[in-house]
């Protein structure tokens, strides 16, 4: 837990505030947003805000977090109404689970209200298998000029702990491929959850396809957004991520065989420039 005190003197609650337009000579402190796309996370949720908190509390860094549940049937929503009263978190839901591109887009709209475009939204899953204390690497990163920071499992140092070994394979596998089929400068992890964005390329990407960032509803909807946000020129960086399965509770949401098949048509979309679904 962090000092109460500290904690609403570091809050600024942007979500309802215009957006600034400092002159050459006015200085701010860099605002960083966690979105969480959230569907069935009671077990989770609670323990990942209070570690992004602890985090960010200690950083110089003005945050606030925005929870989108997916038509949670559990008691996430509950549990992040709860949150509320202690912590800088948002809530916004969606009636009926839409899937998980629908849940990072509404991050991405909804995440850029009231900031600048040199402010930070930081996605991460919110089933605590991504370490919060990873945000302070990648920001500064994001600060020296990177459009698109990622959490990657396939950089030097990076990890994955508890994860059976044929998931593992299946991950390398998709890596090998979108890299032959669609390679990105700076990327080795395609699909990783764990990203920072630059709130400019995200507000010119949202008019650019009118809203529409990903065709995908499911896992492969991260590679997906990736690769458009990467045909407006974006520049894109990674930091090793030790991806901690093992603290996972419950069963993986991941259709796997319907994921790969996705991935691979998504993949030869961007390709060949393909229309259909």
């Amino acid at each position: 837990m962090i000092d109460e005190a500290a904690r609403k003197s570091r809050f600024v609650d942007s979500f309802d505030a215009p957006s600034r337009n400092a002159s050459k000579f006015d200085t701010k402190p860099t605002r960083v947003r966690v979105v969480l796309p959230a569907f069935n996370e009671q077990d989770a949720l609670e323990k990942l805000i209070e570690r992004v908190v602890q985090s960010l509390g200690e950083t110089p860094w003005e945050f606030d977090i925005l929870v989108v549940d997916d038509g949670s049937t559990d008691r996430t929503v509950n549990i992040a109404r709860r949150m509320q009263e202690f912590y800088p978190v948002r809530l916004v839901c969606h009636e009926v689970n839409q899937g998980l591109g629908a849940a990072i887009t509404t991050c991405l709209t909804r995440g850029i209200e009231g900031l600048d475009d040199d402010d930070i939204l930081v996605a991460m899953d919110a089933d605590n298998t991504h370490p919060p204390q990873l945000i302070s690497r990648m920001v500064p990163m994001i600060r020296e000029g990177y459009d698109i920071v990622i959490a990657s499992r396939f950089q030097p140092g990076g990890r994955v702990v508890g994860l059976a070994k044929h998931r593992e394979w299946l991950s390398v596998a998709a890596r090998i491929m979108m890299q032959t089929v669609v390679p990105i400068r700076g990327c080795r992890d395609y699909t990783c959850g764990y990203r920072a964005y630059r709130v400019g390329l995200v507000r010119d990407a949202l008019l650019r396809f009118d809203g529409k960032l990903t065709r995908e509803t499911g896992f492969a909807c991260m590679a997906d957004l990736l690769l458009t946000l990467n045909s407006l020129g974006a520049v894109i960086g990674e930091v090793p991520l030790l991806l901690r399965y093992d603290f996972k509770r419950g069963a993986s949401k991941m259709k796997i065989f319907q994921t790969i098949e996705r991935t691979i048509r998504m993949a030869m979309r961007h390709r060949f420039g393909r229309t259909e679904d």
